[in-house]
């Protein structure tokens, strides 16, 4: 019926036989056969044996909830279902572990900002966007940050930590890597790894570490490159912001 099957641990992709094709469409036979069945008459059965229809599958899972809730509506009073797993690597051999459940978590989340004049004066009513989540599909810990400005863009993005993919409204895109002219002296106290060679989530924190030691070394005189505790009093506010504009569906000033 879905016109896909296994012999020897392969996927057969040559069957082109019934009613729907391998991506699970349906072919035209399929509307001609369900107007069929529409317009059949019922005769009733004299007796009903006992019936048994047995399901083969393997790696089957993602269709097999839809394939035993279709035979929920079988038009016989009298029979079983009997699931046969063929090796299947997946949650076929166990239905009954994969229970539908609601998402109801903070773990997703979509911020837009606007920011106001800038001290430096090359920026004013600049858009930015935050956006993070841990329970996408395929994306278990995604963080992006963009800021959109008149002419043009800056993305960053956490699982793509090395590149800054800068996007211009009248000229081509351009994508920014960690190592190479345009991050080399300003970023070069952050960075220690030549190009070519990534950096990443763990490296963050021994840069965190960093700063904060040369800045006592240093006896508190030079520039504080690290979160404070005003940083984190800020941060607070700012999450208090946004739960107020999702709660008012406005803009928050802060």
């Amino acid at each position: 019926y879905t016109d896909e099957w296994w012999n020897g641990g392969k996927l057969i992709e040559d069957w082109a036989f019934g009613l729907t094709r391998s991506d699970r469409t349906p072919k035209p036979a399929f509307e001609a056969v369900r107007q069929q069945f529409a317009i059949a008459p019922y005769f009733p059965l004299p007796t009903t044996p006992r019936v048994s229809v047995v399901i083969a599958s393997y790696n089957g899972a993602t269709t097999l909830k839809t394939c035993l809730q279709s035979l929920e509506h079988l038009n016989y009073p009298n029979y079983e279902v009997i699931l046969v797993d063929d090796g299947s690597t997946d949650a076929t051999p166990d239905p009954a572990s994969r229970i539908p459940y609601r998402v109801d978590t903070e773990d997703f989340g979509s911020v837009l900002l606007r920011f106001g004049k800038s001290d430096h004066g090359f920026a004013e009513q600049v858009h930015a966007n935050a956006s993070i989540s841990q329970v996408a599909a395929g994306w278990k810990c995604s963080l992006s940050l963009g800021i959109y400005g008149t002419r043009g863009s800056a993305r960053w993005d956490f699982q793509q930590p090395n590149e800054i993919h800068i996007g211009r409204r009248d000229g081509p895109n351009e994508v920014l890597q960690r190592g190479t002219p345009g991050f080399l002296e300003d970023v070069a106290r952050f960075t220690d790894t030549p190009g070519g060679h990534p950096e990443g989530f763990p490296d963050s924190h021994k840069m965190q570490y960093r700063a904060v030691y040369e800045h006592i070394a240093g006896g508190r005189k030079s520039p504080v490159l690290f979160a404070t505790a005003a940083d984190g009093h800020h941060e607070v506010r700012l999450c208090e912001a946004v739960l107020r504009s999702s709660r008012s569906g406005r803009w928050v000033r802060i």
